[in-house]
């Protein structure tokens, strides 16, 4: 079950990584695209809370839920996709890894 303060968090964090860069009058269409966005993002995160047995989503299943959303949509790309997101669920498995693998990811 989500709450409304769960978005809200939502929004804090993607504020913080500077992602919500957009003005007042934005026309419903697209705030409702990017609230469809945000929804998604929170479900996986929920996924992802649960699949390492914690009640609660933490920062790190937001942006894990990003980034395996970003290289699901980049896959054609990427050739060494697996890799990744081996790391990324082993890093959420894992907490002590996490730090080196975001550093081994975003560099």
């Amino acid at each position: 079950m989500f709450y409304s303060n769960d978005i809200v968090f939502i929004l804090k964090i993607l504020k913080e990584e500077r992602i919500l860069k957009f003005k007042h009058n934005v026309p419903y269409f697209f705030l409702e695209l990017i609230y469809n966005f945000l929804w998604d993002i929170l479900y996986q995160a929920k996924l992802l809370s649960r699949y390492t047995k914690r009640k609660n989503i933490s920062q790190v299943d937001i942006k894990l839920a990003l980034l395996l959303r970003y290289k699901q949509n980049n896959r054609l790309n990427s050739t060494d996709e697996p890799n990744h997101i081996t790391n990324i669920i082993n890093a959420n498995i894992f907490p002590k890894k996490l730090k080196s693998v975001f550093v081994n990811i975003f560099t």
